[in-house]
């Protein structure tokens, strides 16, 4: 749009010198008396709007460029930071979180994960929970379970079973993180062949 302003306002120049130098010119197009003051009036008006809306139209024009070449960029930065994220935390939202209560500087948390859940999955769960719920704590233990119902009352169940009733519970209880500042115990251990096996130390 800003070429034809451009085009039209370089056509009333030369139809404002011409109408000028020679108002007859034009006697086909116009009515009336053709004068040198009606010839300027009518071009000269035409140049100076036309001006005008080039310029506007040629503003516009660099938004719109401007707008177009922003927008891809700030698509790729978000897709890039969404892979970050996942590449650094692979599963954190194949989980339910279960904190319970704090007891003065202890807190007890069960996770619920799924069972065939990877090394560096836990690993990625469990360093974003010790970010979240740590502070301020000298004890926090973190119990992870692919059951929900056996992880309610695991403990209490455990007590109440046979041995080998004892061992198809415990194949449940994925993993355990605890913190003890105390002794400076800092651990993350997973459930391997119903051994525990540890995988991180903090």
């Amino acid at each position: 749009m800003d070429n034809l302003f451009l085009l039209l306002f370089f056509a009333s120049i030369i139809c404002l010198i011409v109408g000028l130098v020679k108002p007859s010119a034009f006697s086909r197009f116009m009515k009336g008396d053709i004068t040198r003051k009606k010839i300027g009036l009518i071009f000269g008006g035409s140049v100076i709007v036309f001006l005008i809306l080039f310029g506007i139209s040629t503003d516009t024009s660099k938004k719109q460029g401007q707008t177009t070449q922003t927008s891809p960029a700030t698509t790729n930065t978000e897709v890039t930071q969404t892979e970050t994220q996942k590449s650094s935390n692979p599963v954190l939202a194949q989980h339910k979180v279960i904190p319970e209560d704090i007891h003065g500087t202890t807190r007890i948390i069960h996770v619920i994960v799924q069972s065939n859940i990877k090394r560096d999955e836990i690993i990625a769960i469990n360093d974003n929970l010790i970010s979240d719920y740590s502070s301020g704590l000298t004890h926090l233990n973190i119990e992870y379970f692919d059951d929900e119902v056996i992880a309610a009352d695991y403990f209490q169940k455990l007590s109440q079973v046979s041995e080998a009733e004892g061992e198809k519970l415990f194949k449940h209880y994925i993993g355990t993180y605890t913190m003890n500042k105390t002794t400076g115990y800092n651990k993350l251990q997973i459930n391997e062949g119903n051994n525990w096996v540890t995988i991180k130390e903090y």
